[in-house]
């Protein structure tokens, strides 16, 4: 919780003390700042909800942490995967896979 907090704050000084004017909205959803906070702000509820969870021992709060994670596992985000290749799953993109049958200029290299 720290870490997301220190996230959050770290967004937020950044953005109040950023000297670009905000034209249009899509100026605040494009900027990394704002993503920082954002990703800050999901961390840090998923971990309060997971914390409390446990403390009280509430099934629910426990069930909704369980579900945020089973999301994160099914959707291979940040690097997490159910295969036992774990981050070698890279070969099944269609880019970046090193075959000869990949006409990608990425072949090979790194994402």
């Amino acid at each position: 919780q720290i870490g997301s907090l220190s996230c959050i704050s770290y967004g937020t000084w950044m953005l109040t003390h950023k000297s670009n004017i905000i034209d249009n909205v899509t100026d605040v959803f494009l900027d990394p700042y704002v993503l920082l906070c954002v990703v800050g702000a999901v961390v840090f509820i998923v971990a309060f909800i997971g914390c409390l969870g446990a403390l009280r021992e509430n099934i629910y709060l426990l069930k909704i942490v369980r579900l945020f994670i089973h999301h994160i596992c099914q959707f291979g985000c940040c690097g997490v995967s159910m295969s036992n290749d774990g981050y070698l799953d890279w070969q099944e993109n269609q880019y970046f896979n090193c075959s000869d049958a990949n006409p990608s200029m990425h072949r090979c290299s790194v994402p």
